[in-house]
């Protein structure tokens, strides 16, 4: 039982401690990379009327918005 415990204390203490120095690389804003929004339609044009806006009003800097038609019939 007191081996368990040692064993727990040391992973806790050493392993953990270490992860938590462990810098994490946050990408600047001016460097993040560009995005692309791919939206599949099929038969959607009202839908897309709708809610294509809000898609384009995002606040991400760099993206593009490429609207693939699936053999649409409207």
């Amino acid at each position: 039982m007191v081996f368990c415990f040692l064993v727990q204390l040391y992973f806790s203490l050493f392993v953990h401690l270490k992860l938590a120095r462990v810098a994490i690389n946050v990408i600047p804003e001016a460097k993040q990379l560009p995005v692309s929004v791919i939206i599949c339609a099929r038969n959607e044009s009202e839908n897309l009327q709708r809610f294509l806006q809000s898609i384009l009003n995002q606040e991400y800097p760099d993206f593009e918005v490429v609207v693939v038609n699936d053999r649409s019939w409207d």
